[in-house]
């Protein structure tokens, strides 16, 4: 069994609020300050214990990730919404970028 890490939580809860993100995103959101190859093999490592989905590539080849059934119970969510057009997976990772920004600059901004 594969002992969760707090990052990991931080992964699930993140990909839980926005949908889908993508590499780039977890590797700044998520794991900032680390290399990216201990990023990739930790994505893996959650992939294969059916934690995280990959949900497709972007024209860059970057992936695309989701959380899984399995993901949103480790951290006590039991629905998920299932990204599966694969023409707007762009859009979508355009927009968690748009909410970053939003989110970091705060409440205030939305008035």
């Amino acid at each position: 069994m594969l002992e969760l890490q707090k990052r990991d939580h931080n992964l699930f809860r993140n990909l839980f609020k926005f949908g889908v993100m993508s590499t780039r995103q977890i590797a700044s959101q998520v794991f900032s300050e680390i290399a990216l190859t201990t990023v990739l093999r930790r994505l893996r490592l959650l992939l294969d214990h059916d934690l995280i989905i990959c949900s497709g590539y972007l024209a860059t080849g970057e992936k695309v990730w989701s959380i899984s059934k399995l993901g949103a119970a480790a951290i006590n969510e039991s629905k998920i919404y299932k990204f599966s057009n694969m023409n707007t997976l762009q859009h979508d990772v355009c927009l968690t970028d748009i909410r970053f920004v939003l989110e970091s600059l705060g409440p205030w901004a939305l008035c």
